[in-house]
């Protein structure tokens, strides 16, 4: 029983894309992934304010939309993390309660000042 080539072909192209799924949903990538959602918009601020009064506006007011956009994935994605890297590392989930703390922080700290801001 000879494979054909498009066989052998499309069984390394899928180990390959399960190795590249694997990498990218590990708790600590995603965990990383979350901190640069956040961080992008204090460091491209700065950089569309160049086009704030310029004829090119619109590059200001797309960017920070965009921006502003990807701080709030990246708030709902660090709200959901500890139920995506429970269903991930259900038998040892143990060993992730550091990176799961690490990744649930900017949650928290908006969770809290909601509740601080709360009129009584």
């Amino acid at each position: 029983m000879a494979r054909t080539f498009y066989e052998t072909r499309r069984l390394i192209v899928g180990v390959s894309m399960m190795k590249t799924v694997k990498i990218f949903t590990s708790s600590f990538i995603f965990t990383v992934v979350i901190y640069l959602l956040l961080i992008q918009y204090l460091i491209l601020k700065g950089g569309f304010e160049v086009y704030r009064f310029s004829e090119h506006q619109y590059i200001y007011k797309y960017g920070k939309l965009i921006s502003r956009v990807c701080v709030y994935i990246g708030l709902l994605l660090s709200l959901l993390s500890p139920l995506i890297i429970w269903l991930q590392t259900k038998n040892n989930f143990k060993k992730f309660r550091v990176i799961l703390a690490i990744a649930f922080l900017p949650a928290f700290y908006h969770i809290l000042l909601f509740i601080l801001s709360k009129p009584n």
